[in-house]
């Protein structure tokens, strides 16, 4: 590079001139990219000093167009006889499925519904079928006692005493029995020889009027008239009924009217007596038998 001034060529890296001491004007190469970008910058600032040709650069560029998208609902097809038939087909299936699932929903939760086959099966004499009704009902139902009467009825019907007796003795039970059950299982028991179970029967019984009710075939217990104890000497015992007779033993055991039949004082024996007696009426029915305990001791 020469010194404008005088001419001498200047060195690199000297800002004045060694000969004249005339400054050095430095002057850059020319950068194509450095124009672009001064350009670009003046037209940030100025954009309407855009060029012609730019514009119309930009206006002939073609312009994408957008796709649209559209969701339309498919269009239904018709249905064909044959397709119609099969979605009735399908109904009429799950139609009478659930028809048939309701069905045994009831016949199997109806107490209505076990009762009423249990009486039809009755009628055609399939007694079992209709044993296995009753007895569903009852789980369905246990507070209601038709089904155990029905049932009480049947057995009676068939001679099956011990299985009628069951029934009944569950009816008392619950307190679902009348003064006609206590009475029919009354009748079982004098037909059985339970004669001493009737007593209690009676006396179990919460309800006074059916207590009332039953009263005609209560029997007043026999009384004694010497006190249980120890005796030091020999003693005899009369036995006392309001009616009917008095039956006794002398082993503990429970008496019957096929015990001993009270007639006089009874003599007691040295050593340990344990007697039990039981008051019988004219029509069979016992009284609650009541146990006596009596020792001798004759040598002290």
């Amino acid at each position: 590079m020469l010194c404008k001034k005088c001419g001498t060529k200047l060195k690199d890296g000297h800002v004045y001139c060694e000969k004249c001491g005339e400054p050095v004007q430095i002057v850059p190469d020319f950068n194509p990219l450095d124009e672009a970008v001064l350009e670009n910058v003046a037209g940030m600032m100025n954009p309407e000093e855009k060029s012609a040709s730019d514009w119309k650069a930009i206006q002939e560029k073609p312009v994408q167009e957008k796709t649209v998208h559209t969701h339309s609902k498919p269009q239904s097809k018709a249905l064909t006889p044959r397709r119609k038939l099969w979605i009735l087909g399908i109904a009429v299936t799950l139609l009478i499925t659930g028809g048939a699932v309701g069905f045994l929903t009831y016949r199997n939760h109806s107490y209505t519904y076990q009762f009423q086959k249990a009486q039809e099966y009755r009628d055609k004499q399939k007694i079992s079928r209709a044993i296995e009704y009753l007895e569903r009902a009852m789980e369905l139902k246990p507070e209601d006692p038709a089904a155990y009467e029905t049932l009480v009825e049947i057995y009676t019907e068939q001679h099956e005493d011990e299985q009628a007796v069951v029934v009944l003795e569950h009816m008392i039970d619950e307190g679902l029995a009348t003064v006609e059950e206590y009475e029919e299982l009354i009748g079982f028991y004098k037909k059985d020889e339970r004669m001493s179970d009737i007593p209690d029967l009676i006396l179990d019984c919460t309800d006074q009027n059916i207590r009332k009710e039953l009263s005609v075939y209560m029997v007043s217990a026999p009384d004694v008239d010497l006190a249980p104890g120890i005796y030091y000497k020999n003693v005899e015992i009369e036995l006392l009924a309001d009616k009917g007779e008095i039956y006794y033993t002398f082993d503990g055991s429970q008496p019957t009217h096929k015990s001993h039949l009270y007639v006089r004082p009874i003599m007691l024996r040295e050593g340990k007596n344990t007697i039990r007696a039981v008051a019988v009426s004219e029509d069979g029915y016992y009284s609650q038998d009541i146990t006596l305990e009596y020792e001798i001791k004759l040598d002290q």
